[in-house]
């Protein structure tokens, strides 16, 4: 049975997606290793647990900082932001869910990406922290623009100085973008529902405060 920590673990997946849209968007940059750890994600496909999907704490601490930290308020125009990619992810995840021919399409675009690709992302080599392979980010940017951006609600990503005109940048934007959507669609199979990222979003900032705790990572931003 799923419990309040495993629910956490997949939301924090939604809100690491998240983040990096933002970075990337804004900053035209992110965490290296973030990214890889979110991609990660996309290839595992039969997970034992909740956190067999993502490998270890440590590469949702980003997600788990998040929602400690920024599912509590919207007072800056930035976690605004965030909430509203959150809440479009899950929304994708559940509409993905009950499509099941798009469901489909989405998995063999995934595991239909070229064998390095895919063993690539399923090294989990601590020394590999940069995802220079930008070629893997566009192949699932190109399954992402063929699925996922032909549902609604489409995900409306605002960037600042231009990021969002470089290609390269674009490409990491829908991969993460198709994590989050992954993280989604397994909250929403552990019992996530919509209602829960308002009634229950205590419940959630307790758990990740938790998990980060007593993995010894630091909650703060």
């Amino acid at each position: 049975m799923a419990t309040d920590d495993d629910r956490t673990l997949a939301l924090a997946g939604v809100y690491q997606a998240s983040v990096l849209t933002q970075d990337l968007a804004r900053q035209g940059r992110c965490d290296d290793a973030v990214l890889t750890a979110s991609i990660d994600s996309l290839f595992t496909f039969d997970a034992s647990s909740t956190i067999g999907v993502y490998g270890n704490i440590a590469a949702l601490g980003c997600g788990l900082k998040a929602i400690v930290n920024r599912m509590a308020t919207q007072a800056e125009i930035t976690d605004f932001e965030l909430s509203r990619y959150v809440m479009s992810l899950t929304q994708l995840a559940g509409r993905l869910q009950r499509d099941s021919d798009m469901a489909q399409k989405l998995y063999d675009g995934i595991s239909n990406l070229p064998e390095a690709a895919r063993r690539r992302a399923n090294a989990g080599d601590a020394n590999d922290s940069e995802l220079a392979d930008i070629a893997l980010c566009q192949g699932l940017a190109d399954v992402y623009s063929t699925t996922i951006s032909k549902m609604s609600p489409q995900v409306i990503v605002h960037g600042e100085h231009g990021h969002l005109s470089d290609t390269e940048i674009v490409a990491k934007v829908r991969a993460v973008l198709l994590a989050g959507v992954r993280s989604a669609w397994l909250w929403h199979q552990l019992g996530g529902r919509k209602w829960h990222l308002i009634l229950q979003k205590n419940r959630y900032i307790a758990s990740a405060a938790s998990q980060l705790a007593v993995n010894g990572i630091n909650s703060g931003p």
